[in-house]
């Protein structure tokens, strides 16, 4: 008797395909529970981040076959840089920005004399020479020294980072953009953004070494290729 109860309850249970069911319905409402909390002023990071691990298989599998505007679409918080940067750690055990900033500052002095020095470049050297804060130039100095690396490699710049006096650009890999660029010189920009496929990933991140971290994270978080024209910059995180 109790075998044959056991037997009736378990054949009444939920079948493989219910099962599947339920899941998806939790899966859909976490991510709806997320997009509501990207709208806030100050969203929960920490919340954030436990609802990406509960969605981690289902948002390779979404990205794998669905375009970038419709990806940050599903996951608006795919657009919050410490969101990129927390999901870069999670996947590699990696502080992206920390080990930017510490091995660009170290770098910086060697970057900025052997680069060749673009009339870009040179407009961003004079604007470190006027600067009379220790500080801010030291800040002024890494910003320089990242935009050099293409220089530095011979590489493509333009695979790294464009500005809006460089015109239309078709790159469709992560890209930093400058915007609103005072005379020109890259480092005296309003806001500093990530672009992919001529979206706004990011849309104004602090400085050009956080934006250069939140860069190298996009290019795993979405699993896009990195591209030949930048192989050599692939090894600084």
């Amino acid at each position: 008797m109790q075998l044959n109860a056991v037997r009736t309850l378990a054949g009444n249970g939920p079948t493989a395909t219910e099962q599947v069911c339920v899941e998806e319905r939790k899966i859909t409402e976490i991510v709806k529970t997320m997009a509501e909390e990207v709208k806030k002023v100050q969203p929960d990071m920490l919340f954030l981040q436990e609802q990406m691990l509960k969605t981690r298989q289902y948002r390779w599998t979404y990205i794998s076959s669905h375009s970038t505007r419709e990806i940050l679409m599903e996951f608006p918080c795919l657009r919050l840089p410490e969101i990129l940067l927390l999901e870069m750690k999670a996947l590699h055990h990696t502080d992206v920005d920390k080990q930017v900033t510490s091995v660009m500052n170290k770098m910086a002095p060697m970057v900025l004399l052997r680069a060749s020095h673009t009339s870009t470049i040179k407009r961003c050297l004079e604007t470190i020479e006027d600067c009379q804060e220790s500080a801010v130039k030291k800040g002024l100095q890494l910003e320089t020294a990242i935009l050099c690396l293409p220089s530095l490699f011979n590489e493509d710049a333009s695979l790294l980072f464009t500005s809006e006096e460089s015109g239309t650009c078709e790159v469709v890999t992560p890209q930093i953009f400058l915007s609103c660029c005072k005379e020109g010189v890259p480092l005296q920009y309003s806001l500093v953004k990530v672009t992919m496929d001529k979206e706004i990933i990011v849309e104004d991140c602090t400085d050009i070494s956080l934006t250069l971290g939140v860069l190298f994270s996009t290019y795993f978080v979405f699993g896009v290729e990195y591209p030949k024209g930048l192989k050599k910059n692939s090894y600084i995180p």
